[in-house]
């Protein structure tokens, strides 16, 4: 078995400037990016810096900011033949990097009044219109107005793409390792054996498997506490009961107590589940 198979275009957090210097100044970007006078664009000198993150993907980039603990501005860089459908994926790729890889609980980006086709694009992604700022911004020669537009993360967990397909992938792998554990179908091995064993399954619940499938996105992405407190907040609102609340047991490998079990993500993205009985110490 392998881990959840996403459609969402590759992407990675560069380690140099080389391939989005590249960008930034093909003839069909550079105009966008800032004016003539500005010269040929090199942003080596702030890829060390820590508040600085560049995302790549095969037809374009994304350069973040964090403007403080928590929020980031983002600039969303396309050559010609990425644009279009692979644009759009693309952005959704790099919003659940962001919310799964980092402490990002907003994304904010500046989109200039006429620049249309960023607008569009914007509002494509999930974001919301929040306020025109008080100064003007520099687009192509002329100062004009500049709307600012936002992502929070539970916006984005309510909306994000294959979030409930990765959560219903991983019920089904509860289930088939529930099964192996005898917790479900027929009572045997270890379950048997400590006399523990799983109710009913459930059926299938768009919002469960849309945090279930958060929480292991968060794992992959090296934040699986922030996967659990994401998951728990879904948990104590929608009345689930509170013996059934996950618990990280460790970051490395990604590991998670719950109902009798503890789950480990994989390096290749898969789960195993092994039982873990609680017992009471008199």
């Amino acid at each position: 078995m392998t881990g959840f198979q996403s459609r969402l275009p590759h992407i990675e957090r560069a380690s140099d400037a080389v391939r989005i210097n590249e960008i930034l100044n093909h003839p069909k970007v550079r105009p966008f990016v800032a004016g003539e006078e500005a010269g040929i664009i090199d942003i080596s000198p702030f890829m060390s810096n820590p508040n600085i993150f560049v995302l790549l993907g095969e037809y374009g980039g994304f350069v973040l900011t964090r403007m403080q603990a928590g929020v980031f501005e983002v600039h969303t860089h396309v050559l010609p033949e990425g644009r279009g459908e692979w644009s759009d994926l693309f952005i959704q790729a790099g919003i659940r990097w962001m919310f799964t890889h980092t402490e990002a609980f907003e994304i904010m980006t500046r989109v200039p009044r006429g620049h249309l086709s960023a607008k569009a694009l914007t509002v494509r992604s999930g974001m919301s219109y929040e306020f025109t700022a008080d100064h003007p911004y520099q687009f192509k020669g002329e100062n004009v107005a500049v709307d600012i537009y936002s992502l929070r993360l539970q916006d984005w967990a309510a909306h994000g793409p294959e979030l409930e397909e990765t959560g219903r992938w991983l019920h089904q792998r509860f289930a088939e390792e529930g099964e192996r554990l005898g917790l479900v179908g027929e009572w045997q091995g270890p379950a048997k054996a400590e006399g523990v064993r799983w109710g009913p399954l459930h059926d299938d619940m768009p919002s469960h498997n849309r945090y279930v499938g958060l929480a292991y996105h968060m794992a992959a992405g090296g934040n699986p506490a922030r996967g659990v407190l994401m998951y728990n907040r879904w948990a104590l609102i929608s009345h689930r009961p509170r013996n059934l609340l996950c618990r990280l047991v460790s970051v490395d490998p990604p590991t998670i107590w719950f109902d009798h079990t503890t789950l480990t993500l994989l390096p290749d993205g898969d789960v195993q589940m092994s039982l873990q009985i609680e017992r009471k110490v008199a």
